[in-house]
This record gives structure tokens, sequence and C-alpha cells, in this order.
């Protein structure tokens, strides 16, 4: 035994030996599997023993294929191997099926319809490698890219062929159950209307289905109380009209007025607009409107063109007549003013609520705990009125009141609104605005100074003295605008007149024109001029038809330039002169001399402004709504023809001028929207920019800058005379407002003097014979 055990040794040694050296007759022939092989490193390697050798990539305990690892342990396409015995998994999202995926779309993402795991999602199918899957729209189950599957593939029915949601509907489920979206202004399925949204009590239930004593039509539904003849006294009113509902009838014969029954369920304001029936945003100028008390018989208020588009409007937001109103049963009246009849209109009324906590209206509070019961404000706290205002923090502002007390008119109907004062350090105070948001600034008098939506462009300014009290109101929200107060010096003309001491002989009513020289002031009307020194105390010199100075030679407009005097004709005539001189001051000499050769101007057009900016003689043509307003400059030194310097169709109606280097400033409409606009000199294209809204006359607004090189000062006269100031009209504009109120509706004359900063003006309202007086 011990010699066996030796042997036995040996031979395995030998063996072993001769093997790792390379030797042996049988160290070429390939083992078959499962017998030993030799690894780089030296060590015997056996693919399926488990054993993970060097020169194996995977082995998992046996030499059989499709498994992961294959009989010569090398890892199979489609597999990851791990570990010893090798573990091997299908490779999922390589784009490859193996093992037991049902589909490989080359990604591990949900949602695609090949999962995460490699499995189909539901409501899809897979195929090929990499797997291509698709929805399987109509088999009832809700895939990851279908909006709705309701087990078919059928339109209109809520989820159509391509299982999206058709327009109207809701679907939920699986199969998915589709039914018509009520208050979504789109009338589907069982829907007997729909108004566009979810309340009832306006003749579509939040149910979407018509109410009693409604009729509904159209999509979105308009729903109304229709009338019932007769109507035509309190006695057989129509209704009871809901408030916040709409009543619909007919005028006809056109006799006929139509009376309708609300009922207020509490105190309120109430607002009623009445419309053109087949096209609720329009309206019938000539409707009326009257509202009755409880009784049938006393008239409490009026309404006719005062709401948007001159529709028929009776306004408890803004007429207290109709405001505050007790709880209980009024009428209201609609009618044509020239008994006219009419096919169809539709009436809305509406009212505020007393008790709803929703201040609006003329309701100062609502429920807070210093409201009373007609809803006014017992004892307003900090910022909730005018009287109590908060001295401006600065921003952030973080408004408290709970309460509406003195509310602008610029100001949201509803809500609560919030009180900041300032105290002014210079000449001007300019409130602006970070973002845009409702803005009222008022004076220490209680006087409106303006109410803008937006002050983040053209701030709210007013002219004031050191220690002036300002007041600001804003919609007591976090999402107001955050104010800025600026203190800003003046430097224009004061407000004070002086008389000059002038008197005319003969009258000077009609004075349209006026100008300066170096020592006098001109006067013009249609027909002659007055001359007078600057110093005043005597009479007018007079110029007219004796000098061969006649209505073919003046308009609304005369402008000393270059030692000077000219005007501007009022002719409408495309081939007739327009400017001339009719004043020689080196001469002395009053005589009408054209100035314009060759005239060229659009028809129907004529020139009521002239201008100089320091070179040029400036005038434009009024515009109108078929002919772009022209712009001409003339060479004040010599006559010639005019250049025309651009066109502007947005303007119609310039009846004002004034330039600088830069800029012309006119009077003109755009829009139909009355103001002062600045005109870029270098780009005529460009759009008008608003500096001030005002009235202005039909036919001349005198408008003039103090600098012709760069303005600092603009003045232009109102219709009803008054005299407004804007400062930096070339910047950033701010309408200071009025400075002088002295005048009459038929006073345009004003001009100012550079040299002496004064501004002359004349006036009829204190003195009927006419006086000139200096704004100095």
């Amino acid at each position: 035994m011990p010699q066996m055990t030796r042997l036995i040794g040996a031979v395995a040694l030998g063996a072993s030996v001769a093997a790792g050296c390379g030797g042996g007759g049988a160290s070429g022939a390939t083992p078959p599997d499962g017998v030993s092989t030799t690894g780089s490193g030296g060590d015997d390697a056996a693919c399926g023993d488990g054993a993970l050798a060097s020169a194996e990539a995977c082995d998992d305990g046996n030499v059989v294929d499709d498994d992961g690892c294959s009989a010569a342990c090398s890892v199979e396409p489609g597999y990851e191997c791990t570990g010893a015995p090798s573990a091997c998994a299908a490779a999922c999202g390589d784009g490859l099926l193996a093992g037991g995926e049902a589909c490989d779309d080359g990604n591990t993402s949900d949602g695609d319809g090949c999962s995460a795991a490699c499995a189909p999602e539901p409501g899809y199918g897979c195929t090929g490698a990499p797997s291509v899957c698709t929805s399987s729209c109509g088999d009832g189950v809700l895939a990851s890219d279908e909006a709705c599957d309701d087990g078919n593939t059928s339109d209109e029915d809520g989820c159509d062929a391509a299982c999206a949601l058709e327009p109207g509907y809701n679907c939920t489920g699986e199969p998915s159950v589709c039914a018509a979206r009520c208050g979504d202004g789109i009338l589907l399925g069982h829907e007997g209307c729909d108004d566009g949204d979810a309340a009832s009590g306006d003749g579509c239930s939040s149910g979407c289905q018509i109410e009693t004593g409604f009729v509904c039509s159209g999509a979105p539904s308009l729903c109304c109380i229709p009338e019932t003849e007769p109507n035509n006294e309190p006695s057989t009113a129509s209704g009871p009209v809901p408030v916040g509902a709409l009543a619909c009838g007919s005028i006809s014969p056109d006799s006929e007025v139509d009376v309708y029954a609300f009922t207020l369920p509490t105190a309120g304001d109430v607002s009623i607009e009445a419309f053109n029936g087949a096209d609720p945003g329009s309206c019938s100028p000539t409707t009326t409107l009257t509202l009755y008390a409880g009784d049938g018989a006393t008239v409490l208020t009026r309404g006719a063109t005062s709401g948007a588009g001159r529709c028929a409007k009776i306004d408890g937001w803004a007429d207290p007549r109709a405001a505050a109103l007790p709880a209980g049963t009024y009428y209201v009246e609609i009618a044509d003013a020239n008994r006219a009849t009419r096919p169809a209109y539709t009436l809305q009324i509406r009212a505020t609520v007393r008790g709803d906590g929703v201040p609006e209206g003329s309701e100062a509070c609502d429920g807070e705990a210093n409201c009373d019961e007609r809803c006014e404000v017992t004892a307003p706290g900090p910022g909730e009125s005018m009287q109590t205002a908060e001295p401006f923090p600065g921003c952030p502002l973080a408004p408290s009141s709970r309460v509406r007390g003195d509310v602008p008119p610029c100001l949201p109907a509803s809500g609560a609104v919030h009180w900041y004062s300032h105290v002014a350090t210079r000449g001007v105070v300019a409130l602006s605005a970070e973002t845009a948001g409702p803005v009222a600034l008022f004076s220490d008098t209680g006087q409106m100074i303006g109410c803008s939506p937006d002050v983040t462009e053209r701030p709210i300014a007013s002219r004031s003295t050191v220690g002036q009290v300002f007041y600001a109101a804003i919609p007591a929200s976090p999402d107001g605008p955050c104010l800025s107060f600026a203190d800003l010096p003046y430097a224009g003309v004061g407000a004070a007149p002086s008389d000059l001491g002038v008197a005319f002989p003969s009258s000077a009513a009609g004075s349209w024109g006026m100008t300066t020289s170096a020592t006098h002031v001109f006067l013009a009307t249609a027909t002659k001029v007055f001359s007078f020194p600057k110093s005043g105390g005597v009479t007018a010199l007079e110029v007219g038809t004796a000098n061969g100075i006649t209505a073919a030679h003046m308009g609304y407009d005369i402008q000393f330039a270059n030692g000077a005097l000219f005007s501007v004709d009022q002719t409408n005539s495309a081939t007739s002169s327009r400017l001339f001189r009719i004043f020689d001051e080196a001469a002395g000499t009053w005589a009408p001399t054209t100035w314009d050769s060759s005239p060229a101007y659009p028809g129907s057009s004529p020139s009521y402004a002239l201008t100089f900016d320091g070179t040029d003689l400036l005038y434009p043509t009024r515009g109108n709504d078929t002919t772009p307003a022209y712009f001409f400059a003339r060479s004040a030194a010599e006559p010639g023809p005019a250049q025309l310097l651009g066109t502007v169709p947005a303007l119609s109606g310039v009846g004002g001028m004034a330039a600088d280097s830069r800029y012309l400033y006119v009077a003109a409409f755009q829009a139909g929207r009355p103001g002062i606009y600045r005109l870029d000199r270098a780009d005529m294209a460009a759009p008008p920019v608003l500096l001030a809204e005002g009235e202005l006359a039909a036919t001349n607004t005198s408008v003039v800058v103090d600098d012709t090189t760069a303005a600092s000062y603009l003045y232009f006269r109102e219709t009803r005379g008054d005299l407004r100031v804007v400062a930096d009209p070339g910047g950033t504009p701010l309408d200071l407002g009025v400075l002088s109120t002295l005048g009459s509706a038929e006073d345009r004359a004003m001009t100012y003097d550079a040299a002496t900063n004064t501004i002359y003006l004349y006036e009829t309202e204190t003195d009927a014979a006419g006086r000139v007086v200096m704004l100095r």
C-alpha cells in the first residue's frame, strides 16, 4: 500500500508538471466538452464546471446553448452574465430579443409600449428587434399615447377613431366612458344648452339644462327671459328677470314700449344695458331705458347712449340715482327714441349684492367689522380712505385695506382700494409704476389729477409746491402695481396772469393765431391782424384789407420768423398757394407776398397750423380718414417750392403744431383719440407717440414749445380755453395738467416768447371785449 501510494502520486505529479511545461504527446489535441483546458495563466479550465476561468466569458455550470452562456462558455447575444457559476439574464434595452423578453425597443423607458422590464405595456402590441410598439386603439385598454379608448373606433361618441378626445367631451375609465363637458360653450350630447359657464340662474343650469322660464339658442348658448305681450306697462311687465340674467324681445309696432320686472334680493347698485338681439356686441344708438321704482310710476333714472359702443345703459356704478337701491321689485322700460321698430334686442340686468363679502359699486365695504348695514365704513382704518391715507412706505407694497373708500373711476368695479399719501419736496410730482395696473392720483383739495390703467410708460404728474400732499389709490391686491413717486424741479411758465392793457380798434373776436417778434405781439383773425408792443398799454394797430391782406391770405395761424410775419391760408385747393409773407419788419411794410411757389398739395385737405423751427416754416395738412396728414417745410429766408417732409396716415384733424430740431409736436386725432402727438422728424413713418390727451377744437389748437433746439416744456390750449403744460416732451413726457383756466370755448390764440419765458394769450372769459394777458 505505501508503494502504490507513492506511484500514483508520482504519476499525478508528473502529469501536472508535463502539462504545465507544454510537453506530452496529447498537448495539441482539442479536448472534448467537460474535459480540462488550460488557461493563459496556467490554470485548468473545464467549461460547464461552474468555475469561471480566465479564458471563459461565463460558466453557468452546463454546456447547453440558448440559456445565455453557450456550450463554449461565451456570452450569447442579448444576454448579460455575472458570477460563478454564471447567472445569465436577457439584457433589456439593447434592442435584441433574448430569454424571456417579449419586446426590446432599445431603451429602458416606460410609456412607449415596451416597458423598462421589456414587457409590452397595456394596450400595445410589439414586433421585431429592436421592437416597434403600437397602441391598439379600440381594444378598450388605455395606452399611454391614447387620450381615451372606449372599445371601438367610431367617431362622434367622445373618443374618436384615433383614440383622441373629441371637442366638448370628457372621457374617464377603461374602457373609456365619455360624456359632453358642461360649461365649455359647446353644445353636445344630452346638453340642452351650454353658455360657457357652470353657474345656474342665468338660464342655463350648472348641469347644462335650460332653466324654467328661459329660452336658449346657439353655442355658446344665449339664454334669456322672453317677453310676454302685452308688456307695455309695469302692471303687465314680463318677468321677473333674475338679476344677472338676460331678457329678450322686440319693439313692434314702432310706438311700442316693453317693460320688465326684476327683484333685488338685497340692497345694491343696478346696472342695466340694452344690445341688439341679433348681435349682442352691437347697439342701436336710439334705444332708451327708464328705471321705475316699485310703484311702477316713479322714475328713478333714465339711460341712453352711455354704454360701450353707444349702447343704452343705466349705470348704478356711476349714477347715484341707481345706486344703493333698497331690496325689492323694480321695473325697466325699453323703447326707441325715434319710435322706430327694433326687430330684436337683449336686455342685461346686473346688481351688486350686499352681504356677499365683496365690496363693489357704491359699496365701500361688505361684511367687515367696521362696515354698517348700508355697506358704508364707520371708521376707516389706515389706507381705507383718502382722509386716512397711509404715508407711502416705498416698495414692496402690502395694501391692507378691505374696503372701497373713495373709489376712482379707473379702478375695478369690485374689490378693496388702498390709499397712500406723498408730500411734495419740489415743483413737480410724478407718479409711475414698475408694472401695469390701475392707479389714480389726487391733489390735496381732492381734485383728481389722473386715473390710468397703466403708468409704466406715461406717468401721472402735476405741478406742486413744497409740502403739498398728494394721494394715490390702487387696488388692495398683492398683484397691484408697485408705485414710484418722483419729485422734480419746474422751470416753466407760472400760472399768475397779468393784464397787458391792450385795447382793440375793432372786435378781436375769433382770433386764432398769435406770435411774437423781438418787440411786438401779433394777433390774427381770419381777415385781419392786430399788432402791439410786448409792454402793452396801447391800442393795437389793426391791419387788413386796406393793406391788401384778405381772407385769401389768412387762415387759422400766423408765425413770425426771420424778420417777417407769415400766415397760412385755409384753402383746400391742391394748386393754390397757402403760405404768405404779410409783414416785412425791416421795410416796415404790410402786404401779401406768395411764399410757396409751384404749389402741389393734397386736395380737400387744408392747412390750419404754422410754426417755425429756427430755420424753416413748417405747416401740415389736416388729414382725414382717407387722406393722410402731409407735412411741408419752406425756408423763411426766401420764397420757393414747399418741401414734403413726410406723411402720417395714422393722424387726422391736425390743427396745431410746434417743432424742435428732433420732433414735430402736433395737435391731432389718432383713431378718434384727441391729443398732442410726437413725430420723429428723422423717421416720419414711426408711430406717433401720445404725450397728453386733451379736448381739441375742430379747427385749430395752439401748440408751442419753449426751445426750438430741444424743448423742455410744451404748452397747448384746449377747446374750452384751458392752457395745459407738458414737461420733457422729447423724453419721458409728463402731462402737468392745467396751467391756466382763463378763456372761453372760442378763445384759442396763444404764443410763447422764449426771450422772456412768457406766455401771451387772448381771452374773453373775464372781459367780453377781449383782453391779452401774459403768464411769466
